[in-house]
């Protein structure tokens, strides 16, 4: 969710001050979710916390499981650590991704499990159900038989079933290899997996290159890096990766929509065509769908709802809900050749979607959007020179709210494009979606040096009101 209901509005943004700050031992990268006046989160080391959102003050926290330690042969090369800021080769981690609460129970995906091989210290994703309101596991699953499986999407519920996604660390694991002069060969595919709520019974799973029926079965990659929506009672939709390497897979770089019952293809809309990309041996743009699919009202779209979804080519796409056709495309980049594009979800309030997309000149500029939701028009566009940012911002009455890797947090007047509110966390950045719960304002902090952040402070910002 990203439209939040509030007392929060341009007449008394600037009122708004830190009102706490909670330190974790690892990054934030997920959003805070809100449950019996606490605010829930995650971290890159597999630690769950419970913060009380009115102080801060910690309710309990608990390491769910053990991530990988660092490899030995990797410990040799410290000035190549010292300036990833993060043990090679685990580059993602832990609780990296979001998470979902449904019925009083939190369930939480992991890119990587226990401790795994030694050769690069892999281990397949897990999912856990917790009880919200103890930490206490219920149940848990393995998501994959490939070590390098995980996943970083948003799972979702219904009211009695749990939808995740699959992705992998292939790409970092081809580098780690290649430094220990030693072959890789990507074997991980994109999955889909549906259990029952309450038990974790697996009901069904599917992998997205057995989706089309002349889809290549050798294919790897088309991962699912960002999350599920339910536009119908019968239609779950994501959004896919890159392949990786050829064969390219028909469902990479694509939109497509399965039945929730057996997980049954319904369509595919494909953005990018034979994108085979890794890190050493590219054979494409590397152009992903790094965001959820998310349904808006379009008067063009046949039901009058078309699904949004952005590219890294920077490109976002109005896709008709019932038959997969395209609507409308939009480049949201300004005066910019594309780098990583638009990696945040859509915001759609009001008719307009609100959505930023990363330049590659100015450097790490962010390319903010404001787009007309029947027409893909752009109504206004702001860049934000020298900042960078992975996340989804957040619309309250007529403020859009963003955060960025220099730990800036701002919001700009909806129907303007203005910047109408400026702070900043000290040797911050953030990391997570925005929440907004009860007129206060929640951010996630922590993001690797890789990435451009700093690990100097991790953990959760809170803003609000004066008494």
């Amino acid at each position: 969710m990203a439209v939040f209901s509030s007392a929060i509005s341009s007449s008394n943004v600037q009122e708004l001050t830190l009102k706490w700050q909670a330190k974790t031992r690892s990054y934030i990268t997920s959003q805070p979710l809100s449950y019996s006046n606490n605010i829930l989160v995650c971290d890159w080391q597999g630690y769950i916390y419970c913060f009380d959102s009115e102080s801060g003050n910690l309710i309990y926290d608990k390491q769910l499981y053990q991530p990988p330690k660092q490899d030995g042969v990797f410990r040799k090369i410290p000035v190549l650590n010292k300036v990833l800021g993060e043990p090679l080769p685990y580059l993602w981690n832990g609780f990296a991704g979001s998470s979902c609460i449904s019925g009083g129970i939190w369930f939480i995906a992991s890119v990587g499990g226990k401790e795994g091989t030694m050769l690069t210290n892999g281990a397949a994703g897990r999912l856990y159900a917790v009880y919200a309101s103890s930490g206490e596991i219920l149940w848990e699953s393995a998501l994959s038989e490939q070590i390098y499986s995980g996943s970083l999407a948003v799972p979702v519920c219904d009211d009695y079933h749990i939808y995740v996604g699959l992705c992998s660390v292939d790409e970092v694991a081809s580098v780690a290899y290649k430094l220990k002069l030693k072959s890789f060969q990507p074997e991980c595919t994109g999955e889909i997996f549906c259990f029952e709520k309450f038990t974790g019974r697996k009901i069904w799973r599917k992998k997205t290159v057995d989706l089309i029926i002349d889809d290549n079965p050798q294919a790897k990659g088309a991962g699912i890096w960002g999350g599920f929506s339910i536009p119908t009672s019968n239609s779950l939709v994501f959004s896919t990766g890159n392949s990786y390497g050829q064969p390219a897979s028909k469902a990479s770089d694509s939109v497509l929509s399965i039945s929730k019952i057996d997980g049954r293809l319904q369509w595919c809309f494909q953005a990018v065509a034979n994108d085979a990309w890794m890190p050493l041996k590219p054979d494409g743009r590397d152009y992903d769908f790094g965001c959820t699919p998310l349904p808006f009202k379009c008067s063009k779209a046949s039901s009058n709802v078309a699904i949004g979804a952005g590219n890294k080519n920077g490109f976002l796409y109005a896709i008709d809900s019932i038959t997969g056709k395209l609507v409308w495309n939009t480049f949201c980049h300004f005066k910019s050749t594309p780098d990583d594009g638009i990696r945040s979800n859509i915001t759609f309030d009001d008719g307009k979607i609100y959505v930023w997309s990363k330049n590659k000149k100015p450097r790490n500029s962010m390319c903010v959007n404001c787009i007309d939701a029947d027409t893909g028009k752009v109504l206004w566009c702001v860049n934000r020179d020298g900042t960078n940012a992975m996340t989804t911002g957040a619309v309250t009455n007529d403020l859009y709210f963003l955060a960025n890797y220099s730990g800036d947090i701002y919001a700009l007047n909806k129907n303007s494009g203005e910047e109408a509110w400026l702070t900043r966390i000290k040797k911050g950045a953030f990391g997570s979606d925005i929440a907004i719960y009860n007129n206060r304002i929640f951010a996630g902090l922590g993001v690797p040096k890789m990435y451009g952040g700093s690990t100097a402070v991790c953990g959760v910002a809170c803003y609000g009101f004066k008494p």
